[in-house]
């Protein structure tokens, strides 16, 4: 007998949730198969069977986050039965003490932590879990009826009805996937000390680039180049220039690294943002970084990427200029020191030597981690992106 697990599947990966089990109560499987989908709140993937047996018992219902080292299931080595109390047996050993490491069967991930004791978990039946989520019931305070205490629907509906009068609920949305990691994220940074500098940037520069080498870009590369990609490749040449805006903040020290790897907010059918990675882009010309840029825009839109593909980024970029929003105050996406924002693109009165022009610019909005840049290393890169965007040639 062996049982499975929730594995990690990231460094900052504190949960997730069974999508689907393609693997039901019985079947059997071989080493390489796959037994069920993992949502990691950025992506679902295919976790395969690491060791051959037939599921006895599955414990975790579809569609529920989960935390890391959660046991999702008992499994019968090829050639063993088990009887209901060997089953009841080991979900009952792992529910008071849940499992520090991801066995062998679920997939391979590094080592993990605990999960929650199990006094701090509340026994309720999915379909009564499903409910309280909907009717915006707290699942803590309900004494449940079932077998064992186990919470039912019964109890949920009971809670609701005699909870205190106030405002009618039209809809309550549970976040998953995406959408939860999102709101761990930002929750994270927003313990973070961090700061914003904001510029205006001529665009000029720009345009008379994005002419001058979009035949060029067009016929070597085969796409029409942007605006987004002269931006991305500006600041990926500032955070060389000034590392310290491409690094992060470590148990008391500064990490800079080598590595550009810039994450870009894109967002996906669902509507929902991800933050795909541009690997070493410190290595690319801006054609490769355009066609890298339409890759990971596409696969993210179509929830085709992998965990390779948002895994290891040390910068990020967001453009909602398309949307016509002219600046803001971005916050940080951990564990990461800084993060490009870029706003609309518009006319506007310019001062150029003494006189005043209409032309084309953006905010630029940057945010920094206060732990890893001064004020002064900040406006370095700062200055140094409007620098690299402004740039005739």
């Amino acid at each position: 007998m062996h049982k499975l697990f929730l594995p990690r599947l990231g460094q900052t990966m504190e949960q997730g949730t069974v999508v689907s089990w393609l693997k039901k109560e019985g079947d059997s499987y071989d080493t390489g198969e796959v037994l069920y989908e993992l949502d990691t709140e950025k992506v679902v993937n295919d976790i395969e069977a690491k060791l051959p047996g037939t599921i006895a018992r599955i414990l975790i219902a579809e569609g529920e986050a989960h935390p890391v080292g959660t046991i999702l299931a008992i499994v019968a080595d090829p050639g063993e039965t088990l009887s209901a109390a060997d089953i009841e047996a080991a979900a009952a050993q792992d529910a008071a003490a849940p499992a520090a490491a991801v066995a062998p069967a679920a997939a391979a991930a590094p080592a993990v932590a605990a999960a929650p004791a199990a006094a701090a978990r509340v026994k309720i039946m999915p379909r009564a879990r499903r409910l309280a989520e909907e009717m915006g019931v707290d699942i803590t305070g309900i004494t449940g009826t079932g077998a064992g205490g186990t919470i039912t629907v019964e109890d949920v509906e009971k809670a609701a009805a005699s909870a205190p009068a106030g405002p009618r609920v039209k809809e309550r949305r549970t976040l998953k996937g995406v959408g939860a990691g999102m709101a761990a994220s930002v929750t994270r940074s927003w313990q973070i000390p961090q700061f914003t500098q904001i510029v205006l940037v001529d665009a000029t520069g720009l345009a008379a680039r994005r002419k001058a080498m979009g035949p060029e870009i067009k016929e070597k590369y085969g796409i029409d180049l942007s605006y987004t990609d002269l931006i991305l490749d500006a600041v990926v040449k500032a955070a060389v220039e000034v590392p310290e805006a491409n690094a992060t903040f470590d148990n008391n020290a500064v990490v800079l690294y080598e590595d550009v790897n810039v994450s870009t907010a894109v967002a996906n059918e669902e509507g929902l943002v991800v933050v795909p990675v541009i690997h070493r882009a410190q290595e690319l010309s801006v054609g490769e970084l355009g066609q890298k840029i339409r890759d990971i825009a596409e696969r993210a839109r179509i929830g085709a990427l992998t965990m390779p593909d948002i895994e290891g980024g040390t910068i990020t970029m967001s453009n909602l200029g398309m949307y016509g929003v002219e600046t803001g105050t971005p916050i940080l996406t951990p564990p990461q020191s800084s993060l490009v924002f870029i706003g609309a693109m518009k006319p506007r009165p310019l001062v150029i030597d003494g006189a005043i022009e209409a032309r084309s610019s953006f905010y630029m909005s940057i945010v920094y981690d206060h732990r890893v840049l001064a004020g002064v290393t900040a406006a370095a890169f700062t200055m140094a992106v409007k620098r690299n965007m402004e740039a005739q040639e």
